[in-house]
């Protein structure tokens, strides 16, 4: 039993490994890592962060931390855990559905267990991939997956023991049952893997030496993820002025402590989601040193500190509500 478990857990982590990699990291995936690693260094208890109006601390933070410790800070991060926490709901799933049944009864309860809760991750990687709409709407049914699946193969499992079904016809549907799962897995693995949603601006900063910066929350967090903590670019609302107060920490804009020269802009007259639009952003800085153009990004840079013109709020102060989820815009030759 043991050796079989084993094996449904490698084979389990490695479709889930490739699934979550098929979705790219994006900001909030990027802030609970940051927050493992900083749990890793020593802040058990995250003092001095910001945190969301749900703060995963007790479960997929820590597992953030154990595995940054021995992966590194990249947003691999994000994929790996993302297995294990499927993983790990998949065979509790499976296990307790089967409950102390042997036999028919035992492999039958477990499979429909294992596949309810199959299908429900796949729910949960749409949703928090932001393929779901509305997202909080869809967060609001993630508890119910897990719970269900138990209920189905604790129930449906005895009724189908209990009709008697001879070998020759039960072996076959569950063949062909495990078969479907094992499909869907195989399908969602073989898609191509795709690069963090920042990945691209943050080794075009890496690659011009600028560390310390300001941009839109989708963009902020992604970025030092992506650039494995090379470079901090702290979320910022109101053009700018003001920090956003969600998965962040006050210390990232005090100038007393913290150094900030760039903004990560947009060329575009009204902006979008990972950017404050250009024009307005000059308007409440001034005319910067210099300017660099990436992927439809105006990183726009100043010989000095500007996280003097930043309001910081007090800690205790209410959160900024949540961000809404988005899709990253197209890329721009």
């Amino acid at each position: 039993m043991g050796g079989r478990l084993a094996a449904a857990a490698v084979v389990l982590f490695w479709c889930f490994l490739r699934e979550s990699q098929t979705a790219p990291v994006n900001a909030d995936g990027s802030g609970m890592v940051l927050q493992g690693w900083d749990m890793l260094h020593g802040n058990l208890l995250l003092s001095g962060w910001w945190l969301a109006d749900v703060t995963f601390y007790t479960f997929e933070i820590p597992i953030d931390a154990v595995v940054a410790g021995v992966h590194g800070l990249n947003p691999d991060v994000v994929h790996i855990s993302a297995a294990i926490i499927y993983t790990l709901l998949v065979l509790t799933g499976a296990m307790l559905a089967r409950g102390t049944a042997r036999g028919t009864e035992g492999i039958v309860r477990a499979l429909v267990g294992a596949g309810t809760v199959g299908i429900g991750a796949t729910l949960v990687a749409g949703t928090f991939a932001t393929q779901t709409a509305p997202v909080s709407g869809a967060h609001e049914i993630v508890v119910v997956l897990p719970f269900g699946a138990v209920l189905a193969g604790r129930t449906t499992g005895p009724w189908l023991a209990g009709r008697r079904l001879p070998r020759i016809t039960l072996g076959p549907l569950l063949a062909v049952a495990l078969a479907g799962y094992l499909a869907a897995l195989g399908y969602n693995a073989s898609l191509p893997s795709k690069p963090a949603e920042m990945q691209g601006l943050a080794d075009f900063l890496v690659a011009h030496h600028l560390t310390s910066g300001l941009g839109r929350y989708w963009a902020a967090n992604s970025t030092t993820l992506a650039s494995g903590g090379r470079v901090r670019v702290a979320a910022v609302q109101d053009y700018g002025r003001v920090p956003y107060s969600w998965v962040t920490k006050p210390e990232w804009y005090r100038a007393s402590g913290s150094y900030a020269n760039f903004i990560v802009a947009s060329a575009s007259r009204s902006g979008n989601a990972y950017a404050f639009p250009q024009a307005a952003v000059r308007h409440l800085f001034g005319k910067p040193a210099r300017e660099y153009r990436y992927d439809g990004y105006v990183i726009m840079v100043w010989n000095r500190n500007i996280l003097v013109q930043e309001a910081v709020p007090d800690q205790s102060k209410a959160l900024t509500p949540r961000p809404r989820a988005v899709r990253r815009p197209a890329r721009r030759s």
